[in-house]
């Protein structure tokens, strides 16, 4: 940290901070369920200490919660680093230095505007409605993790070992408006999907983007039919929470990538050049 501080950073290296403290938010999501799902959120009752001292002296459940207040922890630092790194990337706009001390959703906005400015940022061939059905996307994926997470919260892991009721909700009511919420998002992600397909070759980032996130929809599709059935077994809702909280990744980027797409620019390397045609600034 000390020595992003002191030194200039390349647009790339400023890059792959920001994946690297995504990644790192991302697995602090995954962790924080694995907490609630293993009824470990009061293995250690107080704060900052686990118990008498500061580290967990037995018992999964303590080493479980406690291992989240680590993780998250090197979350908090990737984000500083990202942030003072920020600072020190030469050109950067104001707003992505302002944006870096950030959660997950800003966070992947970050990520995607230092890869805009290490490729070089070029204008959306894009047609406004289409921009404007991904912008709506991402409004839907939002109720879509809301209502999944509402349902996670109305069954059976309530994030302790006692027996707790969180919200009152029954589960087969959550999850009815669940599916419902899921089913208008993949109507939507369809026709986004359609247009990229046709379009590919003009957004091939979106498009790629578009697929990896129509794949990971049918796998949490199925993992949480398969969940359903089974009386949700912690295992799989584990796995159901990574999908969702990669899906809402992609979702974003997908609809970021539509609005302000990056172009790779090879001219951008060559010595004097900082304008190129046809790239905005």
């Amino acid at each position: 940290m000390a020595l992003v501080s002191r030194r200039q950073v390349s647009p790339h290296r400023f890059f792959q901070l920001s994946v690297v403290s995504l990644t790192m938010l991302g697995v602090v999501v995954v962790s924080g369920a694995f907490v609630r799902l293993t009824g470990s959120g009061l293995g250690c009752q107080d704060w900052p200490n686990c118990g008498d001292t500061m580290l967990p002296a037995s018992g999964g459940h303590a080493f479980i919660e406690f291992g989240n207040r680590v993780v998250g922890l090197f979350g908090i630092l990737a984000t500083l680093v990202v942030w003072l790194a920020a600072r020190r990337t030469g050109g950067l706009p104001r707003s992505v230095r302002m944006l870096a001390l950030v959660v997950v959703a800003l966070a992947i906005v970050v990520a995607l505007e230092a890869w805009r400015y290490d490729r070089a940022a070029g204008t959306s061939p894009t047609p406004g409605w289409l921009r404007a059905v991904a912008a709506a996307g991402v409004a839907a994926c939002t109720v879509m993790v809301v209502t999944g997470a509402v349902a996670t919260a109305s069954g059976p892991h309530p994030g302790d070992n006692s027996d707790v009721e969180r919200l009152g909700l029954q589960i087969s009511d959550t999850v009815y408006v669940h599916v419902r919420a899921t089913a208008v998002y993949g109507i939507g992600l369809l026709l986004v999907g359609a247009w990229l397909i046709r379009a590919r070759s003009s957004v091939p980032h979106a498009a790629r983007f578009a697929a990896w996130l129509l794949a990971v929809l049918v796998v949490q599709m199925a993992v949480g039919e398969i969940q359903y059935r089974n009386a949700l077994p912690w295992g799989l809702v584990l796995v159901h929470v990574a999908l969702a909280a990669a899906i809402w990744g992609l979702s974003l980027t997908v609809a970021y990538l539509l609005w302000r797409p990056p172009e790779l620019v090879a001219a951008r390397s060559a010595a004097g050049v900082e304008d190129v045609p046809g790239v905005a600034a």
